[in-house]
C-alpha cells in the first residue's frame, strides 16, 4: 500500500459553542448614577433566537466527498464507507443526549445494509413521524419541531427490525470514534472538513445502501434496544456501490499482467516489450527463413503481413507500426521531406526476398485521416492557398518599400488536429498493434514510438492540398506552423485490471528505480514526465503515453480521497483461515513489513506491528469498534516501549489516524 502523500491534521472533534435549538435570551439596563428611580420591567427585554441548522434533511453542498463512489463497483469488503462535510461542526451541532455518556458522541451515523438486510424505505410528513397512526409497528421519540418546521414538510426515513439494526448501528462508546475533523498542513488557513466513518463492512460480491441517518434523541437505540422492535430512522442522505466477487487484488492483476511471458526462444532477455514473441532458435520457419534471423526482426517490432500490390500480387510483407519495442535509432526530420507518393518508401530486404512497407503505410494513412476529417482538410487547403497567393503577390511587387505580406497563421482547429496526430490520436488500432499476438491477454508492454514514423505520418497529412504549380518542395517555407512531437513513449495494458479499476492512476519516470517510497530509488517529482495521453482503447486495454522515455511506471489505485479499512487474509497464509487484521504505520508513515504467508495475521502481533479485527457477530461485518481501540492502543504502546507511567491512549482523531488505508500501488522497471 502506498501511503497518502502530504500533512494533514486529524482532530477529534470540532463541536460548536451552542448546539442547535431554541434559546431564550434576556437582556437587561441598569442604571448607577442619579437620584431617580427606574422601573426594572423598563430596562428588561426578553427574546427568543434560534440556532437551527440541517436536521431531517440535508443540502447537497454540504456533502464534499463520499467513498465508496456512489454507483460505483470494486472490491471494497476491506473498506469501511465515509462521508466528508464541507462544514466541520456538523457532526456535533446536535446531540443524542444531554446526558455525559454522549458528550463525544456525533448526532449521526452511517449505516451500510446489503441486499440480504430487511428493511423498508419510503417518505413520509413530519405529522406522521410526530403522530404515529394507532397501533404502527414502528418507534420513534417524540420530538418538538422548532421554527421553520411544519408537520407537512415531507422527510425521507427507513424503518429497520431489531434483528437488522442489531448488525447495522455501532454501540454508544463507539461514535465517538467514527466522527473526526481533517485539515490540510501544507496550506495555510486551510479549511477543516469532518468525517464521518461507518463502522460495518461490506461483504463481497453484494449491492450495499449506506443511510446517514439522525440519532438525535435516540437513546432508545443506544440504551433500551429491543432485538424484536422496528425502530424508525430519518435518512439524511444515501448512496449505493457494488462489489466483485473475485478476491484477486489490484496488485495481483498486474504482476501477472508483468509476468505474461510468450516467447518461447529459452535465453530472450528483451522482455515487456510490444513485439511478437520470439521463436525456437533451433527451429525453421520455410516461408521466412530461419529462426533466428526471424527473432532478430521481430526483436526490432516487425510483423509479416499479407501484402497485395497494385498489380494484385499476394505477398508477405514486413510491417511495423509507430510503437517500438526499443529506442528510435534513425531520426527523419519532417521539415526536409519531399515525398510525392506512398510508394517512395516502400524498402525491399535483398537478404529476405522481402518488402518494408511501413513507413509508406505511415504515409499513406496520414493522407487518408486528414482526408476522413473533412472540415479540417477544407480549412488546411484553403490556409495553403491563402498562404501561396499571398506569396506570389509580394513576388509580383515592384516597388522596393511596398506592403509586405500579412502572417497568415495555422487555423486553430487545424493545429490541434495536428497535435492531436502527433499524439497518435485517429491512428487505428491494427497499426499500433498489428499482431494480436504482440498484446496477449494478460499483459503489460512498453514502447518508444518512432519518430520517424511519425514524420512520414505527418508527412502524408500535410501533402493534402497540394497543387500542381505548387511542388512539395514548394512546402517547406509551411512546415514550421505543424507542432512536431519530441521523443515519447509509453506502455500499452491488456488486463481485468484495466476493466475492474477504469480511473487507476499512473506515474512515469525516466529513471529507474525501485523501492516502496513516493518516488522510486534516486528520483524525484523532477522525474516525473509529463502525461500526453490515457485512454482506454478497449474495455480491457489501456493506452498510455507520455513525452520522454520512460523507465520506471507506478501503477496505483485511484486516490479518491483517504479512505479508512482493514486488511484481509484469503486464508491462503500460515493461518489457512480467511480473516481481518489491522495492519498498522511505522512513525515514518510506511506500513510495518509483514508477510501473511509466513506471519499468523489472524492473530494480534505480539510486537505491535498489526492486530486483529473483533466483530461484534462473526458474521455481521459490524467491528467492536471499542475493542479495535483498547487493541490498537496496546499495540502502540508496544512498538514506542512507553512504561505504565506514559500509557498513549487513543483519542478519535489518533484512531483515524490507525485506521487509514493507502491505496494499492506497483511499481514497474522498463527491460531495456
Amino acid at each position: 500500500m502506498a501511503k497518502p502523500k502530504g500533512s494533514i491534521n486529524f482532530i477529534s472533534y470540532d463541536k460548536p459553542s451552542i448546539t442547535d435549538g431554541v434559546y431564550d435570551l434576556s437582556v437587561s439596563q441598569g442604571f448607577a448614577v442619579g437620584t431617580g428611580t427606574v422601573n426594572p420591567n423598563d430596562t428588561q427585554k426578553h427574546l427568543k433566537i434560534a440556532a437551527l441548522g440541517p436536521r431531517f434533511s440535508l443540502e447537497p453542498q454540504l456533502i464534499t466527498g463520499k467513498f465508496p463512489p456512489d454507483k460505483s463497483m470494486g472490491q471494497y469488503f476491506t473498506v469501511l464507507p465515509h462521508i466528508v462535510f464541507k462544514r466541520s461542526i456538523l457532526p456535533w451541532e446536535r446531540k443524542i443526549s444531554k446526558d455525559a455518556r454522549y458528550e463525544d458522541a456525533p448526532w449521526l451515523a452511517l449505516l451500510l445494509f446489503t441486499k440480504e438486510d430487511k428493511f423498508s424505505l419510503q417518505t413520509v410528513t413530519l405529522g406522521t413521524l410526530r403522530n404515529p397512526p394507532p397501533h404502527s409497528d414502528w418507534q420513534f421519540p417524540n420530538i418538538t419541531l422548532e421554527p421553520g418546521q411544519n408537520d407537512g414538510d415531507r422527510v425521507l426515513v427507513i424503518d429497520v427490525p431489531g434483528t437488522t439494526l442489531q448488525n447495522v448501528l455501532p454501540s454508544a462508546e463507539a461514535l465517538p470514534y467514527l466522527a473526526h475533523v481533517r485539515q490540510s498542513a501544507d496550506q495555510a488557513d486551510a479549511p477543516e472538513y469532518a468525517i464521518l466513518v461507518c463502522g460495518r463492512l461490506p461483504k463481497p460480491g453484494s449491492e450495499c445502501t449506506v443511510h446517514l441517518v439522525s440519532l438525535e434523541d435516540r437513546t432508545d437505540l443506544l440504551d433500551s434496544f429491543d432485538v424484536n422492535k422496528t425502530y424508525r430512522l430519518v435518512s439524511l442522505t444515501s448512496w449505493n456501490f457494488g462489489l466483485t466477487t473475485s478476491d484477486v487484488t489490484f496488485k495481483d492483476l498486474v504482476e501477472t499482467a508483468y509476468k505474461t511471458d510468450t516467447d518461447k526462444s529459452p535465453n530472450e532477455t528483451s522482455k515487456n516489450v510490444l513485439r511478437m514473441p520470439t521463436l525456437d532458435p533451433n527451429g525453421q520457419v520455410l516461408e521466412l527463413g530461419t529462426n533466428a534471423k526471424i527473432n532478430g526482426l521481430y526483436r526490432q517490432g516487425l510483423v509479416p503481413l499479407p501484402h497485395q500490390t497494385r498489380q494484385g500480387n499476394q505477398l508477405v510483407s514486413w510491417f511495423r507500426g509507430p510503437l517500438l519495442p526499443g529506442a528510435t535509432k534513425q531520426v527523419v526530420d519532417f521539415t526536409k521531406l519531399n515525398i510525392t507518393a506512398a510508394d517512395e518508401l516502400v524498402q525491399y530486404d535483398s537478404n529476405l526476398g522481402m518488402f518494408d512497407v511501413s513507413y509508406a503505410a505511415a504515409w499513406e494513412l496520414g493522407r487518408l485521416l486528414m482526408l476522413r476529417r473533412r472540415r479540417i482538410s477544407v480549412a488546411f487547403y484553403n490556409w495553403k492557398r491563402a498562404y501561396s497567393q499571398a506569396s506570389k503577390q509580394v513576388r509580383l511587387r515592384h516597388l522596393p518599400f511596398g506592403q509586405q505580406s500579412r502572417s497568415l497563421s495555422l487555423p486553430d482547429a487545424v493545429n490541434d488536429w495536428f497535435a492531436g496526430l502527433g499524439m497518435l490520436n485517429d491512428v487505428p488500432y491494427n497499426y499500433l498493434v498489428p499482431d494480436a499476438r504482440e498484446l496477449p491477454q494478460p499483459s503489460i508492454r512498453f514502447f518508444s514510438v518512432d519518430s520517424s514514423w511519425m514524420a512520414y505520418l505527418l508527412d502524408g497529412a500535410f501533402s493534402i492540398g497540394r497543387v500542381v504549380s505548387n511542388k512539395p518542395a514548394g512546402d517547406v517555407s509551411l512546415r514550421s506552423a505543424i507542432p512536431i512531437p519530441g521523443p515519447m513513449s509509453g506502455f500499452l495494458l491488456r488486463s481485468p485490471v484495466v476493466a475492474g479499476w477504469p480511473h487507476m492512476e499512473v506515474t512515469g519516470y525516466n529513471i529507474a528505480g525501485n523501492g516502496t517510497s513516493v518516488f522510486p530509488d534516486g528520483a524525484s517529482e523532477a522525474n516525473i514526465l509529463p502525461l500526453l495521453r490515457l485512454d482506454r482503447i478497449a474495455t480491457d486495454t489501456l493506452f498510455c503515453l507520455f513525452a520522454g522515455e520512460i523507465k520506471t511506471l507506478d501503477l496505483s489505485e485511484k486516490a479518491e480521497v483517504i479512505h479508512f479499512g482493514v486488511d484481509h487474509e484469503n486464508g491462503q497464509g500460515v493461518s489457512k483461515k480467511p480473516c481481518y487484521y489491522k495492519l498498522r504505520r511505522q512513525a515514518d508513515g510506511d506500513e510495518y513489513n509483514v508477510d501473511p504467508s509466513t506471519d499468523n495475521v489472524c492473530q494480534s502481533d505480539p510486537d505491535g506491528h498489526w492486530v486483529t479485527v473483533p466483530f461484534t457477530q462473526s458474521d455481521s461485518g459490524l467491528i467492536d469498534i471499542v475493542q479495535l481501540k483498547n487493541e490498537l492502543e496496546t499495540a502502540v504502546n508496544k512498538t514506542n516501549g512507553v512504561g505504565a507511567a506514559g500509557q498513549i491512549t487513543i483519542t478519535p482523531n489518533l484512531f483515524a489516524v490507525e485506521m487509514i488505508e493507502g491505496v494499492g500501488k506497483v511499481r514497474l522497471v522498463r527491460h531495456q
